[in-house]
């Protein structure tokens, strides 16, 4: 408390209502969208989803930096990285219960490992980068991590084989984890770096919302191709519907993972300075580099 008095005040804003209203239009629009996705009936599905898309896209465009749906170099880059990685994470991690209990008829003990590998191995990914980000590009730290989660998803997705080797799921998702905990910290790190001086909050609540955004789109999307795929194979001895299923979303995901590869590139190695001009910035890079 006494540090906290401490800290200089803000810069005064002005309340902008029009952002409150457009993420109201946003939540309204991605929960139509999720509705629409999870009918079964197409009469139904389409116009909610096409309603949906049509509610989401404005606001979201205005709520985010502009040229993040296009990945534009910077900032927009990395918070449409981060909004990839969520998607594509969440995208495989909300189903491997069901996975393991419905598909390989294991125990929910497996299950436990499994998630909890990925806890702890997140956190030791968040470690190792905060160890390596000030020496390490942000570029490179985050592919380090998405090439794990991409490791991590693929040898999830081929446990749901039947002749796979089903006690290895922990550390397949340990390998996941790992990566999310690379990949995620850097790029909440990345975003607070290039955000503009004074504009930090608005690119904090820029990451939050496609935090959430991704998670909720990959899990709830997820679950609607899932649920749809695999409808009509219930009381299926083998789940051989549930299996096939759950192997198109983890691919769909996995290509989702290759897809943030791609944006990641757009992302800057390090940190802009202040008052540094390009040429100056090159050859303290080099001087670094040389150490």
């Amino acid at each position: 408390l006494p540090a906290l008095r401490g800290i200089a005040a803000g810069s005064a804003q002005r309340r902008d209502l029009a952002r409150l209203r457009a993420a109201l239009v946003l939540a309204v629009g991605a929960a139509l969208l999720l509705a629409g996705l999870g009918r079964s009936d197409p009469r139904l599905a389409a116009p909610m989803v096409l309603v949906g898309l049509a509610l989401a896209l404005p606001p979201l465009r205005r709520l985010l930096p502009a040229g993040t749906l296009r990945a534009a170099p910077g900032l927009p880059a990395g918070i449409a990285t981060m909004g990839l990685l969520n998607l594509a994470f969440f995208g495989i991690d909300a189903f491997v219960p069901l996975a393991l209990i419905e598909v390989r008829d294991r125990s929910i003990s497996l299950v436990g490992l499994a998630l909890t590998a990925t806890t702890i191995t997140w956190t030791a990914g968040s470690w190792l980068q905060a160890r390596f980000s000030p020496r390490s590009s942000r570029r490179v730290l985050v592919r380090l991590g998405l090439g794990s989660l991409a490791l991590g998803s693929l040898l999830t997705a081929g446990l749901l084989l039947p002749w796979s080797p089903v006690g290895l799921t922990p550390l397949a998702r340990a390998v996941a984890g790992l990566g999310m905990g690379l990949a995620f910290s850097t790029l909440s790190l990345l975003v607070l770096e290039t955000a503009p001086a004074g504009k930090e909050g608005a690119a904090s609540s820029s990451l939050q919302l496609v935090n959430v955004l991704g998670s909720g789109l990959g899990a709830g999307a997820g679950g609607a191709l899932v649920g749809l795929l695999a409808a009509g194979t219930a009381g299926d001895p083998d789940a051989a519907g549930l299996r096939q299923a759950l192997l198109i979303q983890d691919g769909a995901m996995i290509a989702v993972l290759v897809l943030a590869l791609l944006v990641a590139g757009r992302l800057p190695a390090r940190p802009p300075r202040a008052g540094v001009s390009d040429s100056e910035g090159r050859s303290e890079a080099a001087s670094v580099a040389g150490e």
